[in-house]
C-alpha cells in the first residue's frame, strides 16, 4: 500500500462529510425491501483521516489513520469509545474467519442463503 501517496491525495482535497443510503427494492419481488435492511453510511474526511460510521451500529465505526497520527495508515475497527482493533492484524482476521465458519456450518443459516 502506497500510504504516502494516499495521504498526499487526501490532503489535497477539502474536508467533507457524505451521507450515503443503501436501499434495496424490487418490483419483481415485493417483499425484498422487508428482508434486506436499509443502511445509512456517513463518510467523513478531516485532513488525511477518514472515518466511516454505520447508522445501524452507532457504536461501531472504521477509522483510517492519517499522516498526522501515531501509526499512520492503520485501519481501525472501533467499538464504543475504548476498544480499537487493527483490521489488518492476524487476530482480527482469525475472528472473521471463525465467524464465517460458524455461519457456513449452521445449516439453517446456510439454507437461507
Amino acid at each position: 500500500m502506497n500510504t504516502p501517496l494516499i495521504f498526499e491525495k487526501l490532503l489535497s482535497i477539502p474536508n467533507f462529510q457524505i451521507k450515503l443510503t443503501l436501499e434495496c427494492d424490487s418490483k419483481v419481488i415485493p417483499f425484498v425491501k422487508s428482508i434486506i435492511p436499509n443502511e445509512q453510511f456517513t463518510l467523513s474526511k478531516l485532513g488525511s483521516n477518514l472515518r466511516l460510521d454505520l447508522k445501524s451500529q452507532p457504536s461501531n465505526h472504521f477509522l483510517f489513520k492519517g499522516s498526522d497520527t501515531p501509526n499512520p495508515g492503520e485501519l481501525l475497527h472501533c467499538v464504543g469509545t475504548s476498544s480499537f482493533r487493527n483490521v489488518f492484524s492476524l487476530d482480527f482476521i482469525d475472528d472473521i474467519d471463525g465467524e464465517i465458519d460458524q455461519i457456513l456450518k449452521h445449516k439453517k443459516i446456510h439454507k437461507t442463503y
